[in-house]
């Protein structure tokens, strides 16, 4: 029974031994297949600390470097296993700057600064710095330090810088003024010309202003409903009024709006020229049409009522001797001296005629009208004409105010400069009418001729027949440098 009873108990133990071998070896495996695992998350935790794109490095609670990654050690060298005191003696800016900090960080706070460093071939390189507390269990045992390059940024937010300087520069220096404000009138943003127009103070600009209540009120109601019927950034709403300035004094312009994105928002860019000075040279014009006309219609009342006058008076009175007269001799004396009256009135009349329409311009074209008319002035001046124009018809009007043009500069300059030259050119290309026209006379002011109302009746006078062709004109003279004046229209020729 012993016997029997011993062998029980020791079958028992060799199962009991197979079954704790069995949990032994499982716990073995587990702990291998943890140890496994552990080097797989450390060998992906290690590389991605290696593979982040800014510096990273961090010390623990005994002051030693205990990890770097890669592009921390381009940046500071490598430091692992440094201590702090070894690291102060590094003469490392970036180094320093973060070890300077470690006291707000070991009081909890997270640090964020930038610096900019020295590169030895001379360049610059700026660091964003950032500096956060290791904490277990509330318990701050170590420091993280992240450094990254931002000079690429930098770099884009001074171009971006620049652009904006610039485009401040362009925006207060237009000439035109311009303003941005919403659908309702509140105005967000203007430029130095705009505040200089209307007289008004920032503050009132931007607080107290609405841009629809400067504008005409006649026209107020329709430019607030033609700018919000604006669909996109494509359209353009055009319109003349007038604007009114801080002390009520009414500005004549013209604006041009459009949708534009201002920040996050939607708003209308406009744009305002002052045509104060169009207008008074709109009204020169019209006014200097008008007397233009009138002077020559005086002209053409004086030479009828001078020449022609005269000439039809003796014939009344030569005619009315023959009428009673019965003397042969007398009779044919006075049908001569008629005949002569007669002979000299349509000369008269031819010229007269001629001045109103030359017949040399009518007939056979520019180039035969500027040459007979520099036959003429040949004791008087010197001019040389080149052309391209010799066998080219062109339309009655352009003719006709390309010549009254040359004469009207070719009057100004004998009358007037003193010159003993002119350089004449009329070209014809690419339906392109050129004339060119340069005296070496005195010369003339040519904005204070154009406000003198008495002398500068010619050169309005030559302003408009340009304008009444829709040429391009330049006039540039000053004192003592002549007259040069270029008149270019498009045309077609005459077949």
């Amino acid at each position: 029974m012993t016997e029997k009873n011993n062998n029980i108990n020791l079958e028992d133990r060799l199962n009991f031994l197979e079954k704790e071998n069995e949990r032994l070896q499982m716990i073995i495996r587990q702990k291998d297949d943890n140890q496994h695992t552990f080097r797989e998350q450390q060998a992906l935790f290690d590389a991605l600390i290696q593979n982040i794109p800014f510096g990273f490095w961090a010390f623990d609670d005994k002051n030693y470097c205990f990890i770097q990654n890669k592009v921390s050690k381009i940046l500071l060298g490598d430091i692992t296993h440094q201590s702090i005191d070894v690291l102060r003696k590094y003469d490392n800016k970036l180094i320093d700057s973060c070890l300077s900090k470690i006291v707000d960080v070991l009081e909890g706070k997270e640090v964020q600064f930038e610096i900019q460093i020295n590169e030895s071939n001379g360049g610059k390189k700026y660091i964003q710095n950032v500096l956060s507390p290791i904490k277990i269990q509330n318990e701050i045992k170590g420091i993280l330090v992240f450094n990254t390059d931002i000079s690429e940024r930098k770099s884009f937010e001074r171009a971006l810088q620049d652009s904006e300087k610039k485009f401040r520069k362009i925006y207060n220096n237009s000439t035109d003024a311009i303003v941005i404000h919403d659908y309702d009138g509140k105005i967000f943003d203007y430029n130095e010309e705009f505040r200089s127009i209307t007289g008004w103070t920032h503050k009132d600009l931007l607080v107290k202003s609405n841009f629809y209540e400067m504008c005409n009120p006649e026209h107020r109601k329709n430019i607030k409903k033609s700018i919000n019927e604006i669909k996109d950034d494509e359209q353009v709403f055009n319109i003349e009024t007038e604007i009114f300035d801080v002390v009520g004094l009414v500005i004549p312009i013209e604006i041009k709006s459009k949708i534009i994105q201002y920040g996050e928002s939607s708003l209308v860019l406009t744009i305002i020229q002052n045509i104060s000075f169009r207008k008074r040279f709109e009204q020169k014009l019209l006014n200097t049409v008008v007397e233009t006309e009138e002077k020559e219609r005086n002209r053409l009342a004086v030479d009828l009522h001078d020449e022609i006058g005269p000439l039809l008076s003796s014939m009344k009175m030569y005619l009315s001797l023959v009428k009673d007269s019965k003397d042969q001799q007398k009779i044919e004396y006075i049908t001569t001296h008629v005949s002569d009256l007669v002979k000299q009135a349509i000369t008269s009349i031819r010229e007269i005629s001629n001045s109103l329409s030359p017949h040399l311009l009518s007939n056979f074209g520019l180039v035969a009208a500027f040459n007979n008319t520099i036959s003429i002035a040949k004791d008087l001046i010197q001019v040389k004409f080149v052309n391209n124009c010799n066998n080219v018809r062109f339309l009655n009007n352009i003719e006709i105010v390309y010549y009254r043009i040359f004469k009207e500069l070719l009057n100004n300059t004998l009358k007037h400069s003193n010159a003993n030259r002119i350089e004449l050119s009329l070209q014809f290309n690419k339906n392109v009418l050129s004339l060119h026209f340069k005296d070496n006379g005195k010369g003339f002011n040519v904005l204070e001729q154009m406000e003198d109302r008495k002398t500068g009746l010619g050169l309005f006078n030559i302003l408009s027949r340009v304008k009444a062709i829709n040429g391009d004109y330049h006039i540039d003279s000053e004192i003592g440098k002549g007259v040069e004046f270029e008149l270019n229209t498009k045309t077609e020729p005459l077949k």
